[in-house]
């Protein structure tokens, strides 16, 4: 959002100018450089102008929002993927949010969330999938809050890749997905405003930044996020960039899920399976400690069986099949090592290696 030059309202809210590289994910300001993680503060040195300049554009109001950018230009992309499985059709649909968040983001979102809807009326195959995820420096308030309706009216998830970052105002667009993974670094700093043309007091700037922040916590509190993260953003300079650590964003509510989002969840399926909370609860809980592994392809990557945890969650027994004969990854039921077990026809092996019965 472009402020009104001759007042003082918000303008945009992004990493401060020249401090991001798309391709290395730094924060570096053409007089040096700035980071800030866990609280603390490091700052490279400056000459005596570039801090007397720093303070001059303070004064002048020409730092107050969540940052500008240049170099780094928005962009919104979307892709189609389908895949045959057994009997079954499952399609992909990926729509990235790449770099500036601009007034004309929101359309772009909104042309690629129709693009998808169309998709899945088209395939109608029930198994399809969509995945967002965003890399950017920040930029308009309200283009983000936007976005962040945006997708919390369609339960959308999101992501911040590794390597990838969200900061300034892209952090109201993370709070408004209810399912976020979050791989990359989330960054802080209060929003700005643009230069007025009149003369502005004390009392202007305060009214103003009143307004701004109540708007930001309402909004926080709206998504089911602690409206702390409101203030500590005040409290942070807009050329400066603090990091949140994983604590932090668990804290603040931006974890993997909406707590009220997973609750109603909850809820639903729950009433669908036909069961108590109390007995929901103590199957989800089996399934989140029975049905995760160790991914083949790296010791520290961890997969979910989605098919151990909707088993379990249906009331079957589960447990680990034996392994393959030859320590093959993947193989037939009759490949395993049962030694001399014998299976009967409501006994059923996932793909992925899990032995399902009524018993």
């Amino acid at each position: 959002m472009r402020a009104n030059r001759s007042a003082l309202s918000p303008s945009t809210a992004s990493a401060p100018e020249g401090q991001v590289r798309a391709a290395s994910a730094s924060w570096r300001s053409p007089q040096g450089e700035t980071r800030r993680s866990g609280g603390q503060t490091q700052i490279a040195s400056h000459t005596a102008f570039a801090l007397v300049a720093r303070w001059f554009l303070r004064i002048a109001f020409m730092v107050l929002a969540f940052g500008a950018t240049q170099g780094w230009a928005s962009d919104v992309k979307s892709a189609l993927s389908c895949k045959h499985t057994k009997a079954e059709k499952v399609c992909g649909f990926d729509i990235d949010i790449e770099g500036e968040i601009t007034p004309s983001t929101p359309d772009a979102v909104k042309k690629a969330l129709a693009d998808y809807d169309q998709m899945v009326k088209r395939e109608g195959s029930g198994n399809d999938w969509l995945s967002i995820k965003i890399n950017s420096p920040g930029g308009s308030v309200n283009a983000a809050i936007e976005i962040a309706r945006l997708l919390r009216s369609m339960d959308a998830p999101i992501a911040v890749g590794p390597e990838k970052i969200c900061v300034s105002a892209c952090v109201l667009v993370l709070a408004g997905s209810p399912h976020r993974l979050i791989f990359g670094r989330i960054g802080i700093h209060r929003p700005y405003f643009e230069t007025p043309k009149a003369d502005v007091s004390v009392a202007d700037v305060q009214k103003a930044y009143s307004s701004m922040t109540e708007q930001i916590r309402s909004f926080f509190r709206e998504m089911n996020v602690s409206d702390r993260l409101a203030d500590d953003m005040m409290l942070v300079p807009p050329e400066e960039i603090r990091f949140l650590s994983s604590d932090e964003i668990a804290g603040y509510g931006l974890g993997f899920l909406d707590p009220v989002a997973k609750e109603a969840s909850d809820l639903q399926e729950a009433k669908k399976l036909g069961v108590d909370r109390r007995e929901y609860m103590q199957r989800r809980s089996l399934s989140e400690r029975l049905c995760q592994s160790i991914s083949s392809t790296g010791a520290a990557t961890y997969v979910i069986s989605q098919a151990c945890v909707s088993a379990i969650l249906s009331g079957k027994h589960v447990e680990r099949a034996p392994h393959c004969r030859n320590m093959a990854a993947t193989c037939q039921p009759w490949e395993r090592e049962w030694n001399g077990r014998k299976l009967d026809a409501s006994n059923m092996v996932t793909d992925d290696g899990y032995l399902v019965s009524d018993q």
